[in-house]
Formats: C-alpha cells, structure tokens, sequence
C-alpha cells in the first residue's frame, strides 16, 4: 500500500461510491448489483483500472502499479463496497433516523441524543446545566465535607425555588449569602459521592407564570435533578414557563427558528382530568398569537423505560416560528386542573437530518449577503463567489454535508465499525496457519477478482501487463456468451420479439396441498451471474446449501403437522440462525482447542508469529484492547457496558464464522448472516439485564450489520491476509490494505451517500427506501420492553409459558454441534454443517437454491466427463469469462437506464443476467 496504491485505492473507492449510490439510488435498480458478493461496482473500477495499466505499460514502457500493489488496491475496494452498500450507509441513516423522524417518544429516551445528527439543545447551557429561574444550575464533583444537617435551609433568593427530595435519600444544605454565589450540597442514599450545584445568575431565564414552580427530586431510576413543577386547582387555570432566546439580527451563531425542531420533555401527571393538556407553544416576535407545537394528555403509567412515572412526550419535525430568525418566546406549561411535573426539555434543531430528505437550497454568496436576515433560506448552503479558491473546492468537495452536525454520530458509529473490524481482523490473523495451511481452505470467491486483475496464479511467471485470463479462449468464449446472454434478457424486456430467457418457476403452482403448511411456496430461479460464482465453490458444498435450505423448509410441513404453526412467531428462523452460528461457534472453538491454547500460550510467552501479519502476542493485546474500546464506548452510546460487550462479542463470533464460511465454502451472495442477532441479547435477559438504551442500540447494531452484506468483509480480510502472505507482501501493508479499506467505505461512501440527500433531496430519488424505510425493524423494541414492564409490574403471565423462539435457538444450535461432530469424525459424511445453518438466513434470497443446484450439475457434469483437468483448464476460465461479461452486460443497462430515468422513463430493465 504505496502511495500510488493509496492514489489508486481512493480513486477505485470513489468511482465504486459513486456507481453504488447512482445504482441503488438514483436509478434504483436491482439491490444485488452493489451487494453482490464480489461487488460489481468495485469490479468495474478495478476494470477501468486494469485497463488505464495496461494500456501504459504497453504504450509508455511504465508499470504504473506492480502486482502487489493492485492486490491492495483490489482487496481495499472489495471491502469498501459492502460499508458503502447495505452493509452500512445504505442501512444506517434509516435505522438511527427511524426512532425520532416515527415520533418514537415512547422510548426515544433509549437512543442516546449523541447518536444522531441534529442542533444543540437551546433549553441547556451548552455545558449540560439545567436553567432555572434566575439561575443557572451545574452538578460536579466535590470533595466531602463534614456532616450537613438533614434539613433544608435556603439562604439564596435566586434558587429559593429549588426543594430536596427530605428524608434519608437527601441531605440539602445551602451555603453562601443571599447576595452572592450559592453552593447546594447533596448527599443521596443512591449515590457514593457527593455533589454541589453552583447557583450562578444564567444567560438564559425561565419566567414562571401561575403555579409553576422550579423543585428538585427524581427524574429516573436513581437519577435525580431539577424538574418544573405545576399544581392547578381550577379547570380553566394555565401555568407556565417561558423561555426567552434573544439575538441580534443575522448573527451566525443565533439559531433559525424557521428550521425544523424537535420538542419534548419527560411529563408526569398527578390526580389529572381528561381535559387537563401539557402544552408547548412559541411566541414570535410581533405575533398576535401564539403557535402550538404540542398538546398531550399527562399520565402517571410506569414503564420499565420510565420507572418514576414520567412519560416523554414530543413532536419531530415542527417549525417555531415562520419568520423570526432571532427572537423567540418558548411556552412550556399545564392546561386544567391536577399537578403536573415537567422535567428534562429538548428544543433543538433537526434540519440536519431532515435536510437529507427535503434537500439543501444553495445560494451564490453574493446573494446571500444582499438578502435581509429574515430573507435568508433557513438552512441554506452557500456556495463561495470565488470559483477558483480553497473555500469553493472545499465546498464542491463536502457535497452540503454539514460536517459540524454529523461529526459527533460519525465519529461514534464510525469508532464502533473500526474496532467491530479490527477484532475480526486480529481473529483472522490468529487463524491463518490453520485454515490455510493445515485446512487448506481453497478461498474460492478470490478466484475470479484475482484473475481478472492480474493477480492469479497463471499471472506469477507472465511479463504481459494484462491479465492472463484474458489470453484464454474459454474465457472468451464465457464473457461473449454472458454478454449476449444478458443483452438478450434485457433485449426481452424492451421488445417482446426477443427470446425470453428468464428461468423462474413457482413451485407453490404445482405442490399446493395445504398439508406441507407452504414448504413449497418458493421459486426455481437460474441466475447466470450467481452461477458464475457458485461453480468455484466443492460439489459437496453445493449439494449441502440445496440440501439444507429445504431441510429448513421442511419447518414449515413439520410445523403444520404438528400444530406449532399457531405460535407467534413460527418458524422462528431468526432466532435458529442465531443458535446455529452460537452453536457452530462453540464447537469450532472445542474441536481447535488445542491450537488455541497454542496460541494463547505463544501469545503469554511472546513467541511465535515470524512471517506473520500479527505476533500471537499482538493479536491478543489488540482483541482485548478492542473489549476495552468498547467499554470506553458503552458511555458515548449511553448504554451499559454489559450490554455493549456482549453484544460485541456476539458480532465478532459472527464475524468469525462469516469468514470461515467464506474462505472454506465460498458463498454466492452476501446475505448469510443472521437477521436479528438482538434476539440473543433478549434471551440472555432482555432489557432487565442489559437496559433499555443497550436492548435499543443492540438491535441498531443488528438491523445495521447482521442483516446484510457486512460480514463479507471478514472472509476478505483473511483473504487478504493469505494472499498478501503468498505474495510476501509486507506484514504493514496488508494493514494498511485493510484499514484503507475500512476508512474509506466510512468516508468517502458516506459522503456520496448523505451528499446526494443534500443536494437533490432523498424523497425525490427512486432509491429514497434506504433512507427511511427501516422504521419496521427499529420498532421491534417495543416487544421486549413492553414484557421487560410487565415482568417488572409483577404481571405473572407476562412470559408465554413456552418460549418457542428460546427453543428452536437452543435446538439449531445443538444440531449444529452434531452435524460438525460427524463431519469430523466419519469421512463418509458429505454433508457441510454450512449449509444447515445459512438455511435460516435471507441467503435464498440473492442465491437462489436453484441456481445453486444448476451449478452442481454443471461442475458435476464436467468432472464426470472431462475429469479435474477439464473442470480446472475450461470449466473455470470459462465462467470467470462468464462472470466478466455480467458484470459488462449490468454496467451497459446501467448506461441505458440512467438515461431513461434522465428522461423522466421510470419503466427500465433493471434485472442481473
């Protein structure tokens, strides 16, 4: 990874960015071209690449990159494809968006405000302090004094409002002069040290009108602060706060009323009507009346979220005001009769990620300088009137992403990917000896990106500047006839005169009886493309994916029979395919025992590791500094360290296995993962043990990761790791290979993802689904925590008495462990363990059963007549030629259809051969 490599990286990831985005988005067309499981955007670089190289070193006698080099950069792109695709971006503004653009308040309060761009609260300091009236409220540590008196005693009239909780859970004792600064010491029974609140006089003032009064007391469970208090005696009686922003006109730093805000706050009623309504409204500067943001009906229901009572209520997506920019009035009170606490309000801006879905309005800077303040589009970017400067590139470069809003969640979701990869990596690094050298493992999905690039070992002794494939008749002949292949089936849809070569059949038309219970309501699909890639992989292999996908159907006929079927949630595949991998997980780790304990004891006595990418020792070190990362990130995602662990852990025994299914099998498709791997984090306890905020963000992290393509990366780095090994690359720069890779999927394919948002505004793109149709997974929250309520309530029949989903994960995960344990030990047992378990998985859905099974005949077919030669001298070079002219044949529709969604023709062939 030379700077040439890391030149050639950027410009390959960029090129690949762009393609995915204007492929899945804009034009919108077939999801399994960006997620294939060797990405075609990444290959069509790589070809433009290998092209631009060869051409040179013919032309010009000048080897712009050496073999080792465009390894890296091929291996970087690969895995920046799936970061770039649903394995992150495509998947991740719609999850961590979902919770509060859904108006989620019912447990919004479980996803950390930090984790989601969006404005500063303007109803705290910016320090974190709570204002009050005439004050201004901040808690930190003290050292201990002596003993306070137990009783409260205001000496300030600038806090006189604020009342401790009495009793033995506070002792409250005022210090100072009712003339100069006050501190308030705190002693709670709930926590070990004690803190003092500073009353200084605040920028910011809260008027009190009616019976509003500022108390301090418990917020949440242990958690205590400052909350407003309102007692009503009447029906008719109204009491408020009013918070005042004051401005100058057209500064920078003042907040734009006229944006999109989010309004809520914790509300807690006591002895309440059904008329009684807690209001928030605003007042503009001028205005007759006041504009309402929000009308509720106070409860006082506990929850698991909320065990104090308050229930968090608010709006997404209101607007203060309609042209005040920098003087505003915001009204926070009580309607009716009753007491009604109101505690911890958010008031700030979410034109940050609501600008994603409407777009950015760009004014010329000149125009806007000669527009009045109140004139000036909210939110609008600005473009510099010198073209030809630092500040214009800089903006052409940012693509409208405000950077200052989206630097904080990046940095941690983006922090969390990093050290998820790292730790694979370091687990693929311990590995290597093993699997490649005393397994043998044959990497199949390496075959075909290896050969078209240079890199295979037919290239090793060449001098030719192009690829070896290249000088192969049945390569050739594969890429005419995939080309022509696909041309025609594209040609079909355009002009029904062409043949129809689509192959689909429904065998739900012809197996109807109802006793099967819908084993059969699938499709036999022949995908060339998935062919070209599934003939690489053992026959055995092959045979075992058929094979076990219909042993899963079967759930369906055994289900029907046995009347299990009428159990919500049958046939529970989500949570087998957790159990599977668990399971498969385990018994690897048993069956390599003595390996590990080779390396653990390597890594204690700092030997081993020559010609390695990583020493055991320094593989270990860096795994554990990965647990302590995430632990140091619980805290940023508010969440408990338990829980942040464990479900890490979870993701790295995926990680592990997705890499051993890969570099031993081969897969076809990306979508081999399991779907909902929070269904663990649920089993193990659910909310009571892990929290609310880390059941939230475990599934985020699930919805986010598992479901996709992600967990294509793992199997490519130990590839890279192996190959790199081979090529005797340096130890560095496969690193470097593997964090180019990493960091660029993060950067550049999020700018090209969230810039086209900016600037033409998702709701107007074909592909708008992947920035805001996740909100069905997000919502799957609500089961647990409802139960997690009920158990906490006392509610004896809250659980079902027979949790199916807990035993059908125990149930694939031990038949797992069998399954690899008679594999092992009878030679005679053909069938993989692998194709049991991704069985469950949305794998069926890219990679057809089908194809798969035509694939076998074929190399079965071929072997039987030609033998191993023939299957390794023309069977191969013919499909990876096949697998070229898909990959051509995709990227000329791209072309055509691009053009038609130019000319506003939404009907398009939008189909892989």
């Amino acid at each position: 990874m030379t700077f040439r490599a890391l030149a050639a990286s950027i410009l390959c990831m960029a090129l690949a960015a762009i393609y995915t985005n204007h492929t899945a988005i804009v034009v919108r067309e077939s999801w399994m071209i960006p997620e294939s499981v060797i990405p075609i955007p990444a290959i069509l670089a790589l070809f433009g690449l290998t092209l631009l190289t060869g051409v040179l070193a013919v032309v010009f006698k000048f080897r712009l990159l050496t073999k080792a080099e465009i390894v890296c950069v091929t291996f970087a792109t690969m895995m920046s494809v799936p970061l770039m695709s649903q394995g992150f971006w495509l998947r991740f503004l719609g999850m961590v968006a979902a919770t509060p653009m859904g108006q989620n308040f019912d447990y919004i309060d479980a996803l950390d405000d930090r984790l989601w761009p969006h404005g500063p609260n303007l109803v705290t300091a910016p320090d974190g302090a709570v204002t009050m009236q005439n004050a201004e409220c901040r808690m930190h540590s003290c050292e201990t004094t002596d003993a306070v008196p137990n009783t409260f005693t205001s000496h300030a009239a600038a806090v006189s409002g604020l009342v401790g909780n009495g009793g033995n859970q506070d002792i409250v004792d005022v210090i100072g002069g009712d003339d100069g600064p006050t501190a308030i010491w705190l002693r709670s029974r709930f926590r070990r040290n004690r803190h003092a609140f500073e009353a200084t006089p605040a920028a910011m003032t809260a008027t009190l009108h009616g019976s509003a009064a500022w108390a301090y007391g418990e917020i949440e469970n242990g958690e205590y602060g400052p909350y407003l208090a309102i007692t009503n005696a009447s029906a008719g009686d109204v009491s408020s706060a009013e918070f005042t922003f004051h401005a100058e006109a057209g500064d920078a730093d003042a907040p734009d009323f006229r944006e999109a805000f989010l309004i809520s706050f914790l509300v807690r009623g006591d002895s309440t009507e059904a008329e009684t309504e807690v209001f928030a409204e605003t007042v503009e500067e001028g205005a007759a009346a006041p504009r309402v943001l929000l009308r509720e009906t106070p409860s006082d229901r506990k929850t698991f979220l909320h065990k104090t009572g308050f229930a968090r209520v608010g709006r997404f997506g209101v607007y203060p005001a309609l042209s005040c920019q920098s003087n505003l009035v915001l009204r926070i009170g009580v309607k009716g009769r009753g007491a009604v606490s109101i505690a911890d309000p958010r008031f700030f801006s979410v034109a940050p990620l609501l600008s994603i879905y409407e777009g950015r309005k760009i004014v010329d800077e000149a125009d806007w300088n000669a527009m009045a303040p109140s004139e000036r589009p909210p939110f609008a970017a600005v473009r510099p009137a010198r073209r030809f400067s630092l500040r214009s590139l800089a903006f052409h470069l940012g693509g409208l992403v405000p950077f200052r809003e989206w630097a904080r969640p990046m940095s941690i979701w983006g922090s969390y990917v990093l050290l998820l990869l790292t730790a694979l990596f370091c687990m693929n690094a311990m590995m290597r000896r093993k699997w490649a050298e005393s397994e043998r493992y044959p990497m199949p999905n390496t075959r075909i990106p290896l050969a078209l690039v240079g890199a295979s070992q037919a290239d090793e002794d060449s001098a030719s500047p192009f690829a070896a494939i290249w000088r192969n008749r049945w390569a050739w002949a594969g890429f005419a006839f995939a080309l022509a292949y696909g041309l025609l089936k594209g040609a079909h849809f355009f002009n029904p005169r062409f043949p129809d070569l689509d192959i689909r059949i429904g065998l739900g038309d012809y197996v109807s009886n109802p006793i099967f219970g819908g084993m059969f309501s699938v499709e036999f699909v022949f995908s060339l493309f998935i062919c070209s890639i599934a003939v690489f992989f053992e026959l055995n292999v092959l045979m075992s994916v058929v094979v076990g996908y219909w042993v899963c159907r079967s759930a369906y006929f055994i289900g029907h029979v046995s009347g299990i079927d009428a159990n919500q949630g049958f046939p529970w595949f989500d949570e087998q395919a957790v159990g599977a991998y668990m399971g498969y997980f385990a018994i690897i780790v048993i069956l390599s025992s003595k390996y590990v304990y080779g390396l653990v004891r390597d890594a204690f006595r700092g030997r081993g590791g020559e010609g390695e990418v990583l020493t055991p020792r320094a593989a270990v070190v860096l795994l554990l500094l990965c647990h302590v990362g995430i632990a140091l990130w619980a805290g940023l995602s508010g969440s408990s360290v338990l829980a942040m662990e464990t479900i890490f852990s979870v993701l790295v025994i995926c990680g592990f296995i997705a890499a051993k299914y890969r570099v031993e099998c081969g897969s076809p498709f990306g979508y081999f993962a399991p779907f909902n791997v929070m269904l663990l984090i649920a089993a193990l306890g659910g909310a009571r043990v892990f929290g609310a905020r880390g059941l939230l963000v475990s599934l985020l992290l699930s919805g986010i990761l598992t479901v996709c393509v992600f967990y294509l990366i793992p199997g490519m780095q130990f590839e890279m790791i192996e190959i790199g090994h081979r090529m005797r690359i340096r130890p560095r720069h496969i690193v470097y290979t593997c964090l180019v890779g990493a960091i660029g999927g993060l950067l550049i394919g999020g700018l090209v993802f969230l810039s086209n948002g900016y600037a033409a505004g998702a709701e107007s793109l074909r592909g708008s689904g992947f920035y805001n149709s996740y909100g069905w997974y997000v919502t799957r929250i609500r089961a647990p925590l409802s139960l997690a309520t009920q158990q906490w309530l006392g509610q004896a029949d809250a659980a079902p008495a027979t949790n199916w989903g807990r035993v059908s994960m125990a149930f694939s995960g031990c038949a797992m462990v069998v399954l690899a344990l008679l594999r092992r030990y009878f030679a005679g047992f053909w069938f993989h363990p692998v194709g049991f378990m991704i069985g469950f998985t949305q794998f069926n859905y890219g990679a057809n059963w089908g194809t798969l099974l035509v694939a076998f005949l074929i190399r079965w077919g071929v072997l039987k007549i030609g033998g191993a030669k023939a299957v390794r001298s023309k069977l191969m070079p013919f499909f990876i030629g096949v697998f070229a002219g898909c990959v051509v044949s995709v990227g000329i529709f791209t072309l055509v259809n691009g053009n038609a969604v130019a000319q506003g023709n939404a009907n398009f062939y939008n189909l892989i051969p």
